[in-house]
């Protein structure tokens, strides 16, 4: 974030950005859910006496884990328009052999500065997202201890 964020703020010509590409990249949300859903298919839960600790980790599974799931999507699908976009500057700007100056037009271009800025917002959000779901699991984990008399 703090690489596009000085794209975004730094007059072009006074850096050099030809590593746009670099800096790119999809970072998906490890979606893994498998003990949730072991958990369910076994009538596990069941097992649980303490209704609001079930009903708990249902809520964390069955929404705010599938919350993180869109959420890591939406930034996927931002970081994959940027990549177009750079890639589509480059290619339409293939006859300028300066790698300064072709980055300099991507970066000028307006439509880039815009999913730049969707994309930094979308980061930001999900950011705190995973903030708010580590307090949450923490949480929810502190919880399933007591009750397992673990700690």
């Amino acid at each position: 974030m703090n690489y596009w964020q000085t794209v975004l703020e730094e007059n072009p010509a006074d850096g050099d950005y030809s590593n746009l590409i670099n800096h790119l990249g999809v970072y998906d949300f490890n979606s893994n859910n498998s003990g949730y859903l072991s958990a369910i298919r076994g009538d596990i839960l069941s097992l649980i006496d303490n209704r609001e600790l079930v009903n708990n980790i249902i809520a964390y599974y069955e929404l705010k884990f599938r919350e993180m799931e869109n959420r890591s999507s939406e930034f996927a699908r931002w970081t994959l328009l940027m990549t177009n976009l750079i890639f589509d500057s480059f290619a339409r700007t293939e006859k300028i052999k300066d790698i300064r100056q072709r980055t300099q037009i991507i970066i000028s271009d307006p439509v880039f500065k815009e999913t730049l800025l969707e994309m930094l917002s979308t980061t930001e959000d999900l950011l705190k997202k995973i903030n708010d779901r580590i307090k949450s699991v923490d949480s929810l984990v502190s919880k399933i201890e007591t009750k397992l008399s673990i700690k």
